[in-house]
């Protein structure tokens, strides 16, 4: 949840992959310009930093379809992919925690 008390979407990198190399400085980096971005169609990132050795991004939540599940129905069907706008990239992973 945000200062709001709304849920959150949090991306987390996995400890084995924070380790490598300019991964963290390049996550830095990209997660201070996603906030700086503001359109309809991004999703606005809200936090970023480390918890428990794994780097995450908390993003606003949006209501939608799970990409796995587009994509599991389009395997499904054996059909041409949709376009996939508006269907959000990440499962949620966990929402922050109040305290």
């Amino acid at each position: 949840e945000d200062a709001q008390r709304r849920p959150v979407a949090v991306q987390r990198v996995a400890r084995s992959i924070a380790a490598r190399p300019g991964v963290t400085a390049r996550f830095e980096r990209e997660a201070a310009a996603w906030r700086r971005l503001s359109h309809p169609h991004l999703v606005r990132v809200l936090d970023h930093g480390r918890h428990d050795g794994e780097l995450y991004l908390a993003m606003e939540l949006v209501e939608g379809r799970d990409l796995i599940e587009v994509i599991r129905q389009i395997n499904h069907r054996r059909a041409p992919a949709p376009a996939i706008a508006g269907v959000r990239r990440w499962r949620i992973c966990a929402t922050t925690s109040g305290g």
